[in-house]
């Protein structure tokens, strides 16, 4: 049959069904915004916390994706649309010139420098730039302080791998862009921008402000409370 305005309706209701779940779920906010629109923690997603336990494949992707704690199925950062930063961030498969052997600091190298199709674990082909809305919003991470979540994943590459521990996607807490560069790697020497991710230990970003506003002394909004501050090289 065709589509009619009929379907349309039902589709709108159906919709708005699934919004009023989630929002009762606590997955969505009042305001429609996924949970994991912010800067910081989520409420009710402790570190250590694991999506997809028991799977090696995608079901924790799909899990996050649908609790809203980190939308998405295959990119594995989540992009706050303003610009003003990366809200979290998934280390699961080898990203050419990352280095994940330490769980306190990671150093991640940034989007772009392959041909079109080409996934993150191709190998880079050709300069990155700071065009790349992925490497400008980590950036700004870097230059404004505010935390990324991190999560690892079965296929991540190191000894933090959920492999040996029964799989899945695991939240490891809130890190800084302690430091965003543009650097020249690989045998090629191509330019890459790369950052360095260092774990922190104290609330920051929106958990920061929520503390605050427990103490009745907040102001201004958790969106634009700062986290920790690095520095940003500007080597080209």
């Amino acid at each position: 049959p065709l589509y009619s305005a009929d379907h349309a309706e039902d589709d709108r209701a159906e919709l708005a069904a699934q919004r009023r779940a989630q929002q009762q779920s606590g997955h969505r906010l009042a305001d429609g915004r996924w949970r994991g629109e912010r800067y910081g923690p989520v409420r009710g997603v402790a570190v250590g916390t694991v999506f997809g336990a028991g799977d090696y494949q995608r079901k924790g992707r799909f899990e996050m994706s649908e609790t809203g704690f980190h939308a998405g199925h295959v990119q594995p950062e989540w992009l706050d649309p303003s610009g003003a930063g990366c809200w979290s961030l998934v280390l699961n498969n080898d990203n050419g010139q990352s280095d994940f052997s330490s769980f306190e600091t990671v150093a991640y190298a940034g989007a772009g420098g392959r041909n079109r199709g080409q996934n993150r674990t191709a190998a880079q082909s050709y300069d990155q730039s700071w065009d790349s809305a992925v490497n400008r919003a980590l950036r700004a991470n870097c230059e404004n302080g505010r935390p990324v979540r991190v999560v690892r994943g079965p296929k991540l590459p190191g000894p933090h791998s959920t492999a040996t521990s029964g799989g899945g996607f695991r939240y490891d807490g809130l890190y800084g862009v302690t430091k965003a560069e543009m650097v020249r790697t690989g045998p090629k020497h191509l330019q890459t921008c790369m950052f360095t991710l260092q774990r922190l230990e104290s609330p920051c970003g929106d958990e920061a402000e929520d503390a605050k506003k427990k103490r009745g002394t907040a102001t201004g909004t958790g969106r634009d409370a700062p986290g920790v501050r690095g520095k940003r090289s500007r080597k080209r």
